[in-house]
């Protein structure tokens, strides 16, 4: 048996690392030793049997020891692990000095205002795992790098105003000036400045500047540029150095942002070039065989990555718990995508997020029309990758009197759910009154102490209700159950098309944004609003508004401070079209409001689609 023993690292708060197995079960491992293997595999055993339904069986541990040896790349079981850890892994560690398992991933002298992010240990697992490319001989980190003393807070030594004379008369003296207008005939003359200075020590600056090279200077000047170029898609932090920068900037299909590339590419190899003056931040990659890899830094300390590793355990929950999984309607796929990800997915995922994002573009998609729902996920349907559930139902299928068909599409709709009829599923369905997602801080209590909505203050019961996304989710399931059918609410697109055959508010000033977003002028707001402001906002409709109907009877609301939600996590306002903000990007919603805050009323209405 080997003397050799490395040291546990509880000081250092070394990140846990999570296998997974393929029947939606994890198990966490802290350490290589075969009693961490133990203790993982006894705790996903016991986890297992805790929490068994249907997608998740019970799992043995002598079954999770032996899928653990196999993740970490050894054949013949646990109790072959147990004896190759004595016999291959504890000698391979002496041999190449890895003594003190550490926190080789945050930065210890990170200094003020570095826009870097930490490179997560799944992040590099993954680039070297699925990458497809040669393993790369060492990984940039920035663990132990000195940022506090060479690029820390650079951006307001140039372009701030916290210069004294002398500091500020030494960078006139090597040409160096603020960012102002750019250009590339200013990128490059500070190109040529490094080229000409380079190491030259700057000792007229202020003390927390102190000492600092010409390069470090240029670099702090573009330091926000660097942002886009810190990942491990490219070889900007691995060594060596074959593809270069990657950047993760992405434009329209025609779109103009040559200086805009040029500036961060630049920025970023002079910071590829700087950091390769230092061996602090950087790990040796040290493969041990096909699934297991050792990381080693500084003076023996060192870490370890396996092939298809994550940082983080799975929550089997909806939205942090916003909807139990027990009231998701058919239609909510997101959980399905969620656990097929982190369970049965296996690539470099910061490589698939830029393809995602370089698709949208380039296929004609803009800021605008970027989609609510994961881009990743449809990255991953458009390839085939991922086969997202769908439920339609049957042409065959009765259809209940309340819903509607509308002409020329396969899909039948209901009048807007009225407050009546929320009440009445909020009645039946008390377990979820309890917990629902509150419009409001202490919006529970208030309805329990009172009985009074605040959401829905309006004596007529037989008009539209006001409410959250979730609510309207938790609606279809319970409807769903009652009826049979699969349903969900209108698309964002299906929503407009159908509203379009009706009249709209022309509130659009024909102007746009500085993103280039549509914008209407200030309008006057079509809603009975009492209050003063914020969640003490009280929202009615109007004492009189006319419906618009359609010829197949659908019936809509034409007034600006209504809106509808979609199934894209977000609304539409039934008057112009308009986003919840009031522009065309229909960005993310908060999805626990009812709209008050911006004095507006969120309703939803139920849709019902069939196979042709």
């Amino acid at each position: 048996m080997s003397n050799f023993t490395s040291k546990n690292s509880n000081k250092n708060h070394v990140q846990a690392s999570f296998l997974v197995f393929d029947d939606y079960h994890f198990a966490e491992l802290k350490d290589l030793s075969p009693s961490s293997i133990k203790l993982a595999a006894k705790n996903v055993s016991d986890n297992s049997k805790k929490h068994a339904n249907e997608n998740r069986k019970k799992l043995k541990t002598t079954t999770a020891l032996n899928r653990i040896a196999s993740t970490l790349g050894f054949k013949g079981g646990f109790s072959n692990y147990n004896n190759a850890y004595e016999d291959e892994i504890l000698p391979f560690m002496v041999k190449h000095n890895l003594v003190n398992r550490s926190d080789l991933f945050t930065f210890r002298r990170e200094g003020y205002c570095v826009p870097v992010t930490k490179i997560s240990p799944q992040k590099i697992s993954e680039r070297l795992f699925f990458n497809g490319g040669k393993i790369p001989e060492k990984v940039f980190t920035g663990y132990n790098f000195p940022f506090d003393s060479t690029f820390s807070d650079g951006h307001f030594l140039v372009n701030g105003t916290g210069l004294n004379k002398e500091g500020y008369e030494e960078l006139k003296s090597f040409g160096i000036e603020r960012k102002g207008i750019v250009s590339k005939v200013s990128i490059d003359k500070d190109l040529l400045i490094v080229e000409q200075c380079r190491n030259v020590i700057l000792k007229d600056l202020p003390s927390y500047w102190k000492n600092r090279s010409v390069i470090d200077v240029i670099i702090g000047k573009y330091l926000m540029d660097l942002i886009s170029g810190f990942n491990l898609i490219g070889d900007l932090l691995v060594e060596p150095s074959n593809a270069g920068v990657e950047l993760q900037m992405y434009t329209p299909e025609g779109g103009d942002c040559e200086l805009e590339i040029y500036q961060a590419t630049k920025a970023c190899e002079l910071f590829g070039n700087r950091i390769r003056d230092f061996a602090e931040g950087w790990l040796e990659v040290i493969p041990f065989n096909d699934n297991l890899i050792f990381l080693k830094g500084a003076n023996g300390e060192y870490d370890f990555v396996f092939k298809n590793m994550r940082d983080k355990p799975f929550v089997f929950n909806y939205r942090e718990g916003a909807l139990k999984l027990i009231d998701l309607p058919t239609c909510i796929n997101d959980y399905d995508y969620a656990r097929w990800y982190y369970f049965n997915y296996q690539g470099q995922r910061e490589l698939d997020e830029h393809h995602a994002e370089q698709l949208h573009y380039q296929s004609g998609g803009t800021t605008s029309n970027y989609p609510d729902y994961s881009l990743l996920e449809a990255f991953y349907v458009e390839n085939e990758t991922y086969s997202p559930k769908r439920h339609v139902n049957s042409a065959s299928t009765p259809v209940p009197n309340e819903f509607k068909a509308i002409a020329n599409t396969n899909i039948l709709v209901t009048d807007l759910v009225t407050i009546a009829e929320f009440d009445e599923f909020l009645k039946a369905n008390p377990e979820y009154y309890k917990y629902r997602q509150e419009s409001f801080p202490g919006e529970l209590a208030e309805r329990e102490k009172t009985g009074v909505d605040r959401n829905n203050l309006d004596n007529d019961k037989g008009i539209p209700v006001a409410c959250t996304w979730y609510d309207a989710m938790a609606y279809l399931n319970w409807k769903e159950k009652i009826t049979g059918l699969s349903l969900r609410l209108f698309k964002k697109n299906e929503f407009e098309n159908v509203r379009r055959k009706g009249i709209l508010l022309n509130t659009n000033s024909g102007k746009t944004d500085k993103l280039g977003f549509k914008i209407g002028p200030i309008r006057k707001i079509d809603m009975d609003v009492k209050g003063t402001g914020g969640h003490n906002t009280f929202v009615k409709f109007p004492n009189k508004f006319t419906w618009d109907i359609m010829d197949d009877g659908t019936k809509f609301i034409p007034l600006n401070y209504f809106a509808e939600w979609v199934m894209e996590k977000t609304c539409v306002r039934s008057g112009d079209l308009s986003s919840f903000y009031g522009d065309d990007c229909f960005r993310d919603n908060i999805l626990s409001t009812t709209g008050a805050y911006k004095s507006t009323k969120i309703g939803f209405r139920l849709c019902y689609e069939v196979d042709h």
